[in-house]
């Protein structure tokens, strides 16, 4: 293996470990963000204001944050597993997805857009996002890329938000509000929310194994160029020995084609 393209890859790997650390801490805060503006601000009454009105833009910019450190963790799945085209199609609309929704938050907070247009990006970008997380913790667990429980919690998380997507898109077909439409709603919040909010920890998990791994190899390779370097030391030094015994008993012989003029050690003056 070249040695550029392993420390290459050994870096990208440490960026994708820290991506995912932010992406989920940033997503556990958007989570809690999210929870409290709807528990404590209560947006569903008419004509709603009060202290708390400010976790809604909150959830929106740190959400938005979460998705920007996803992309890292997207593109370098897709580059360990680049073999895999199914992963690949999936990784670059989950990327795409990721994109749109980080810059959803920033545009809905500005009023650039409303809030139900933010609900289609997130309809349409969210079911890809969990597509491609089901496909990457079911490539990971069979090339090693991630310990089997982190696949295991990335898979049911990808497994409940699919399921929560399709009942959400059954429900919105359904007659307004009719008790089908609830309880699909209902089922569909049911299986997605449990979804959503351990999302975050599968990314801190994956990041957690990545950043490992790159501290793992960089230790690895320090003690072998250390051992390398000793031992190259150690292989010179029999060989500086006898040299040195060479010049206190012989002296040193002259090389080809050198002339010694021995003359000039009669010229000098004898001991009494």
């Amino acid at each position: 293996m070249n040695v550029a393209n392993a420390g290459g890859s050994r870096q990208f790997r440490r960026i994708a470990g820290w991506s995912a650390i932010v992406a989920g801490g940033a997503g556990i805060v958007a989570n809690g963000a999210l929870l409290s503006y709807y528990a404590l601000a209560r947006p569903w009454e008419p004509g709603h204001a009060g202290p708390w009105e400010w976790l809604g833009p909150a959830n929106d910019i740190i959400g938005s944050v979460s998705m920007v450190a996803l992309v890292p963790v997207i593109a370098f799945v897709g580059r360990a597993a680049r073999d895999d085209r199914p992963l690949v199609v999936l990784g670059i609309g989950g990327g795409l997805a990721a994109a749109a929704l980080a810059a959803g938050g920033p545009l809905l907070v500005a009023g650039a857009i409303t809030l139900p247009i933010q609900f289609v990006v997130a309809g349409l970008g969210l079911p890809v996002i969990f597509g491609w997380l089901g496909r990457a913790n079911r490539v990971a667990r069979r090339t090693g890329l991630l310990p089997p429980r982190t696949t295991a919690l990335g898979r049911c998380v990808a497994f409940a938000a699919l399921t929560a997507s399709a009942l959400a898109l059954i429900g919105v077909a359904l007659p307004a509000g009719s008790v089908a439409q609830y309880v699909a709603l209902g089922l569909a919040a049911l299986a997605g929310l449990p979804a959503y909010l351990a999302f975050p920890i599968w990314e801190i998990m994956a990041g957690q194994t990545w950043r490992a791994d790159g501290l793992r190899v960089r230790r690895r390779v320090a003690p072998t160029r250390s051992i390398r370097d000793r031992g190259s030391d150690q292989a010179e030094t029999p060989d500086r020995v006898p040299l040195v015994g060479e010049l206190g008993d012989r002296g040193v012989d002259p090389g080809p084609g050198e002339v010694v003029d021995l003359q000039a050690l009669d010229d000098l003056p004898r001991s009494t």
